[in-house]
């Protein structure tokens, strides 16, 4: 079962920022883990760089059977350059809930203040070569007696490099059933014997 209890730390080198020979040494992950309950848990954790400043994370997770669960991811940093100081932040989310037993609804998405956020601060690879920003929203619903269903989505890009975005105002679709004109009882009384058949990989008469 899960736990609360103190982060693991590490200790570890690093460049002060995204192609910088200039490096720095960096004790990393010093925080708590919460395991409140079976619904939610929520870690807190900083990393302490010996030039640069500092790194606080915030990661919450949540969930409750049939209904909804997602999580949140929240990083501020403190970023110290000679005598001066910046603020730069990172949120990231994920949310998605059943409305009811037909309906559901989810929202995701990514948002910085900084475009190089990411290469700055991040230990993997493949978010460090990420230059996009990505945020939509979804909602989705059927009706089980008529068969319908209905969705609605919109979407945002970001583009971290020509920081340009590329938006998709929301899209409604609607799909209707498809009824049969007849069924197969009716269809059976108004051929006659010898023209009833149909294949399902050989051809047999019925």
């Amino acid at each position: 079962d899960r736990q609360s209890g103190l982060l693991t730390p590490s200790f570890g080198n690093r460049p002060q920022s995204f192609g910088s020979g200039q490096r720095e040494w960096e004790l990393r992950n010093l925080g708590y883990y919460l395991a409140a309950n079976d619904y939610w848990d929520l870690s807190l954790a900083a990393d302490l760089r010996q030039r640069s400043g500092w790194l606080g994370r915030a990661k919450f997770n949540y969930s409750l059977r049939y209904r909804f669960k997602g999580r949140i991811n929240a990083q501020l940093e403190n970023r110290q350059q000679g005598r001066t100081n910046s603020r730069n932040w990172r949120f990231e989310f994920d949310h998605s809930q059943e409305l009811g037993r037909d309906a559901n609804l989810r929202a995701a998405g990514t948002l910085q203040s900084n475009k190089n956020f990411s290469r700055d601060n991040s230990l993997s690879l493949q978010d460090r070569l990420n230059r996009t920003l990505r945020s939509n929203l979804s909602y989705s619903r059927r009706w089980r007696n008529s068969g319908n269903s209905l969705s609605l989505k919109a979407s945002q890009t970001k583009n971290l490099d020509s920081e340009t975005f590329s938006n998709i105002l929301p899209e409604l679709s609607l799909r209707k059933s498809r009824k049969p004109i007849w069924t197969s009882e009716k269809k059976d009384q108004q051929q006659p014997w010898y023209s009833r058949i149909f294949y399902d990989g050989n051809a047999r008469l019925r």
